[in-house]
């Protein structure tokens, strides 16, 4: 614990009007829940699944109210499929109640009742914290500034939505709340909507209760089964920073109906990246690769212990080490590995879930037709399917809209 005047000379840029004193706690920062979720991904195939992307479920067979089969859609060829089931885990997040297209039929009641959450993305500015930093709003909401990646996180909004999920975005109202609040605890900043590269907002997937105030709604994951849909089970709430535990309540729930009696391991086990926890031995492998130094930081951050093979791709040739941008390092090779190795199919998937430069201030708007071009000729799209995934992914990048666009409307 720490009193008001120790909490400042810590951090001077605090407002101290008011102030009575802090508390310092370690925790955990993951640069890019994205690479994440792909490293769980990557582990679950290793592990012996299979792995589906951009295959859209769609409906759920049952017989005598036992699920038996799931349809779904390939998105990348069109095609449609049936797969039998034993048992189904609905873990759609946000999305719970919009993936049976005969839900009616299934008579599932609405489960999912999220709320809204934006963050902004801003650089560094007079009086920023040096460490992640979490105060409470003036109605009693938790906020943070936290330092990612060169610049700051400012947030959160917590607000019912009922919209269009795929499209959730920032308004004004919420660039005016954050902002107000950054400015007020840190009052050197003089933040304003043109400081703000872009804003994301997702939806978290809480339960669906009927609360007048949404910090009532509980944060913790609940896994139900409901009568008529044996088999069928649905994961309500839930989040990123408690997947294994999530995964092993999963797992603990479907040993226990198929008979079986197996002890978790995943706790001590690394993700895929995680092979080699010293990152000095991993930057030390690739050092004297040949790629920019910019690339081979990079690379250490980003893929971990995976760093000397992706290296070891990129630099094959002269085609794959050709740089497409020499401010993130990004090469041709990288885009081919992400296509390769790690299942991207997509425009989107490449720049913003796999190399990751689409996190980047311009949303990765200064590579969008080099890499096109890589995905074009690996995949072997032809110019229609290039230029529709050109135009996906500017549509997908509405919802980062800057707050300053928002205004000018």
């Amino acid at each position: 614990m720490l009193t008001r005047d120790q909490l400042l000379r810590r951090e001077p840029g605090l407002n101290p009007e008011g102030l009575t004193g802090g508390a310092i706690y370690s925790d955990a920062q993951v640069d890019y829940a994205e690479r994440l979720s792909w490293e769980i991904a990557e582990a679950a195939i290793r592990a012996g699944a299979q792995v589906l992307t951009h295959c859209r479920v769609t409906r759920l067979g049952v017989e005598n109210g036992t699920v038996t089969s799931v349809d779904f859609h390939d998105e990348i060829d069109g095609g449609d499929h049936t797969v039998p089931v034993a048992a189904v885990l609905n873990a759609a997040g946000p999305w719970i109640d919009e993936v049976w297209s005969n839900a009616a039929e299934l008579k599932l009641p609405r489960m999912n009742g999220g709320t809204k959450g934006t963050h902004l993305v801003v650089d560094p500015f007079p009086g920023a914290p040096r460490d992640a930093f979490y105060y409470e709003s003036e109605d009693a909401r938790p906020m943070m500034v936290i330092p990612w990646m060169g610049r700051y996180l400012l947030g959160s909004t917590d607000i019912r939505f009922d919209d269009d999920l795929d499209m959730a975005s920032a308004t004004p109202d919420e660039y005016d709340y954050i902002l107000h609040e950054t400015n007020k605890v840190l009052p050197g900043a003089n933040l304003t909507v043109d400081d703000v590269h872009y804003s994301y907002t997702g939806v978290r997937p809480l339960p669906y209760v009927d609360a007048d105030d949404v910090a009532d709604i509980t944060r913790r994951h609940d896994i139900r089964q409901l009568p008529g849909s044996d088999g069928l089970y649905t994961l309500v709430g839930g989040k990123l920073t408690t997947f294994r535990q999530v995964g092993e309540d999963v797992g603990d729930l479907l040993m226990k109906r198929f008979g079986l009696k197996r002890t978790s391991v995943t706790h001590k086990l690394p993700l895929p990246g995680g092979g080699q926890p010293d990152a000095t031995r991993i930057r030390a492998a690739i050092a004297g690769c040949g790629l920019p130094e910019v690339t081979v930081d990079r690379f250490v951050a980003q893929y971990g212990s995976a760093a000397p093979d992706v290296a070891a791709f990129v630099t094959a040739s002269d085609e794959r080490r050709e740089l497409i941008d020499e401010a993130f390092g990004l090469t041709a090779g990288e885009v081919e590995w992400a296509i390769t190795h790690e299942e991207a199919y997509r425009l989107a998937d490449v720049l913003a879930r796999r190399t990751m430069i689409g996190l980047e201030n311009d949303l990765g708007q200064r590579v969008i037709e080099p890499v096109a071009d890589v995905c074009a000729r690996v995949l072997e799209w032809s110019d229609e399917r290039r230029d529709a995934e050109i135009a996906a992914y500017r549509h997908y990048l509405t919802r980062f809209v800057p707050g300053k666009e928002q205004r000018n409307e």
